[in-house]
């Protein structure tokens, strides 16, 4: 608590000073900006010294003008130093990004949020729905609040459940098949809280509310990504998975080392 209370205090003070320095937009001196920076920089670093972060990077855009920075090392086991030209691990953003993704799908009427997922998903997966979780909605996946707990799915799902699964799983298409792995394990289990009663964290429940984005659309949860969120933005070097090659250190490290086997928006 000590460490947050000290974080919490640190940064309204710096980026009121930045906000202040950026005002004028363009019209600042180049001095002016350099001071801008070393408030950015100061502020990161205060950050990653009280929460021993290997790396941030920080963009901000005013008017016009960008001032961007980045400090640290790509990997705690490693002085490689990181870049502004890196490519991120953006972890859990990938779930607000999936949510626009399907909200966009719902303005348009493709998708509705409050009919239950037993009805919304592939025929071969309906099948597996625990009866205590049919009532559960694509709302209540987006919002943690379908029951859905997380399962330890870190080397893959085991061995005996792949042979058990494998009439349904092989329906998949082929670009989803890590995907139907994990929400045939998710959605066969008996919720740990009644949908709709509790929050309750799930990387999984947007596992299976991606399903339900591609089972209305024939196309997959990365496709839909790109179309509805990436393009749309501009983002072009926006992709998948953990960046850089395995065994190298030529892309910052992501924050959770597990999980390289699915792609999924954690």
């Amino acid at each position: 608590m000590t460490a947050q209370r000290a974080f919490s205090c640190r940064w309204p003070t710096a980026l009121l000073l930045l906000a202040v320095l950026l005002s004028g937009g363009t019209a600042y001196a180049q001095s002016t900006v350099t001071a801008a920076e070393q408030v950015l920089r100061s502020a990161m670093a205060a950050a990653r010294s009280g929460y021993n972060i290997p790396a941030i990077s920080a963009l901000v855009w005013q008017n016009g003008a960008t001032l961007a920075a980045t400090i640290g090392v790509r990997s705690a086991q490693a002085s490689v130093t990181a870049t502004d030209a890196d490519h991120w691990h953006i972890g859990s953003c990938g779930k607000l990004m999936t949510s626009v993704m399907i909200l966009r799908l719902v303005d348009r009427g493709v998708l509705q949020l409050d009919v239950p997922i037993a009805r919304s998903l592939p025929t071969p997966l309906q099948g597996l729905v625990h009866p205590r979780l049919r009532g559960a909605t694509l709302a209540q996946l987006l919002s943690h609040t379908a029951g859905i707990a997380d399962v330890d799915l870190e080397k893959g799902i085991p061995a005996r459940d792949a042979t058990r699964l494998a009439p349904v799983l092989q329906s998949a298409p082929a670009d989803q098949v890590t995907s139907w792995q994990a929400a045939a394990i998710t959605l066969e289990r008996a919720p740990e809280f009644a949908p709709g009663e509790v929050f309750q964290y799930s990387n999984l429940g947007y596992v299976v509310a991606g399903l339900v984005a591609s089972h209305a659309t024939g196309r997959s949860w990365q496709q839909l990504m790109r179309e509805e969120v990436f393009q749309p933005l501009k983002l072009s070097s926006a992709g998948f998975g953990a960046p850089g090659r395995a065994g190298a250190v030529d892309q910052p490290f992501g924050h959770q080392a597990g999980w390289r086997w699915l792609v999924v928006p954690v």
